[in-house]
């Protein structure tokens, strides 16, 4: 499981892969007791999200790994798309 600075580097990583969003977005993370809280506050409510990520369902993850699932959730909420962080 990553620890809090591991999901914040992982972060930077999934948002330096969504175009724009290390422009003009706000992300953030937690960990708690298993848990990955992340959240993202876009220009508009139909691109904010917060999910909260279960540790046993991505089990082994690293940052890298971690960074291109977070990534690819970023991206699709700048297309107005929903997509669950749970699933992988």
């Amino acid at each position: 499981m990553l620890d809090q600075q591991g999901l914040t580097h992982a972060l930077k990583l999934g948002q330096a892969t969504a175009d724009r969003c290390g422009h003009f977005c706000m992300v953030g993370a937690q960990v708690e007791h298993g848990v990955y809280n992340v959240w993202h506050n876009g220009i508009g409510s139909s691109d904010t999200d917060h999910q909260r990520i279960f540790a046993s369902v991505i089990h082994g993850y690293g940052q890298d790994k971690m960074g291109e699932h977070i990534g690819t959730w970023l991206t699709a909420l700048h297309k107005r798309e929903r997509r669950d962080l749970n699933v992988v």
